[in-house]
């Protein structure tokens, strides 16, 4: 097995300069959006953020890209080959399972932050510039992406996500709101940098004619743990309280990354040699 570091690549620095991008954008929306709802009213602010989409999608249309031969699609068989492939790769399906249980743990956040902030916190305004600070977390993250050398980039991706877990437990007995921006930057940063790594570590390691159907698993986990665990989190809260529920949400993202690093395969996927 090759034994150097692994070197950050052109995909890698342009991963970076998207996560950038989104960062940006992500530090002022929700400030501005929690401004705005303070003091015009909601019905404007949704319809605004409304206008916002159909003008990126006009955008999007404008774009020009290079034709493409088109490869015969066969449903089926092309599900088959990526299980195939993603089950072959220890580092990758562990990862998705541990991404996933993650996930869980973040939802906590994103679903009783608002309630917890309108009811201790101040409201929308408070919520707004907590949900900035993950994007001034996201670009301060986005920033060492750009030029990261490690040998164990999954070892230093994971570890990072545990930081994340930090937001629910802000929550449990509110810290103020200057506590909860800084918690939520740190997690900001940690997950930029998870993402970033986890994409060029994928597009490195996973030949291209096969990224593409291997990659659609993370996103079918993804989309179906994200809205069972917004649903699961409400009940939850009923059930056991908001605190509790917060608890085991940080629980979920800080055991499941610690436990993934005991897996030899995750810990030596940055040393192998790059695919075709």
């Amino acid at each position: 097995m090759l034994r150097r570091p692994w070197r950050r690549s052109g995909l890698q620095q342009a991963n970076a300069l998207l996560g950038l991008s989104r960062s940006l954008t992500g530090i002022a929306g929700p400030a501005v959006g929690g401004v705005l709802v303070v003091t015009v009213d909601v019905a404007p602010v949704l319809l605004l953020d409304s206008v916002s989409f159909v003008a990126s999608a006009v955008l999007l249309g404008r774009i020009r890209l290079p034709s493409l031969e088109r490869m015969p699609t066969r449903f089926v068989s092309d599900l088959v080959e990526g299980w195939r492939e993603m089950t072959s790769r220890t580092w990758y399906w562990l990862n998705l399972i541990t991404h996933g249980l993650a996930n869980v743990g973040t939802a906590a956040f994103w679903v009783l932050g608002p309630v917890i902030a309108a009811a201790e916190l101040g409201g929308a305004r408070a919520w707004g510039l907590a949900s900035a600070g993950v994007g001034i977390g996201a670009l301060v993250g986005g920033l060492p992406a750009l030029r990261l050398r490690t040998r164990r980039p999954l070892v230093l991706a994971n570890v990072a996500l545990v930081v994340v877990a930090l937001q629910p437990l802000a929550l449990v007995s509110p810290l103020p709101l200057a506590g909860l921006v800084v918690a939520c930057v740190l997690g900001g940063a940690r997950l930029t940098i998870l993402n970033e790594v986890w994409v060029a570590t994928m597009q490195r390691l996973i030949p291209q004619d096969k990224l593409a159907r291997v990659s659609s698993y993370d996103w079918l986990i993804s989309l179906i743990v994200a809205p069972a665990a917004y649903a699961g989190t409400g009940v939850a809260s009923e059930t056991v309280g908001r605190g509790t529920t917060l608890i085991v949400a940080a629980a979920c993202i800080a055991l499941t990354i610690l436990l993934i690093l005991l897996s030899p395969g995750v810990r030596s996927a940055g040393a192998a040699p790059a695919a075709t």
